[in-house]
């Protein structure tokens, strides 16, 4: 965080310089060190896009409460998966960064949900071929629309009983 504030979505390197840092004993830090890594809002899977694959995160843990990860869809950061994470994810859907020393054009080739959502749900049944030996078979009544008489229930007076 910058300032309370979260990072904007971009690829960011961070060095620690020699002698500046020092550890729990107080032993400096003997060189640089650097590490690279980028931030994404909504990028639950790490995999420098927002899509269909983090909205499954983010469904499955939706509505629950209790330490929950940003893998899980905990893009607030506050313990709990809810309609401010799907906020988050919703406004940043359909993006990537690019992989790093590759150009913004790279990112930009990316489906829409309909049709991620088509490829997630499609099923190419296998070709059916009529099968020449195959008897035709009388269907089965199941309803009938003769009337079925019954008799009559018999109504017994109940006897009352009275306390004395």
């Amino acid at each position: 965080m910058q300032g309370g504030q979260p990072l904007n979505d971009g690829d960011y390197r961070l060095i620690l310089r020699g002698g500046s840092v020092t550890d729990a004993v107080g032993n400096p830090l003997p060189a640089d060190y650097t590490f690279d890594f980028f931030v994404l809002a909504g990028d639950a899977n790490h995999d420098r896009s927002v899509d269909f694959n983090d909205l499954v995160k983010l469904a499955q843990n939706y509505n629950t409460t209790g330490s929950k990860t940003y893998a899980q869809g905990d893009f607030t950061g506050d313990g709990k998966v809810d309609f401010n994470d799907l906020v988050i994810l919703a406004q940043r859907y359909n993006t990537s960064l690019p992989a790093p020393g590759a150009t913004a054009a790279t990112a930009a080739l990316t489906s829409s949900f309909a049709a991620d959502w088509a490829t997630a749900t499609s099923f190419a049944p296998p070709p059916t071929t009529p099968n020449p030996q195959k008897k035709k078979v009388k269907p089965i009544r199941v309803f009938s629309v003769t009337p079925v008489t019954r008799p009559m229930p018999v109504r017994r007076k109940t006897p009352v009983h009275r306390l004395s």
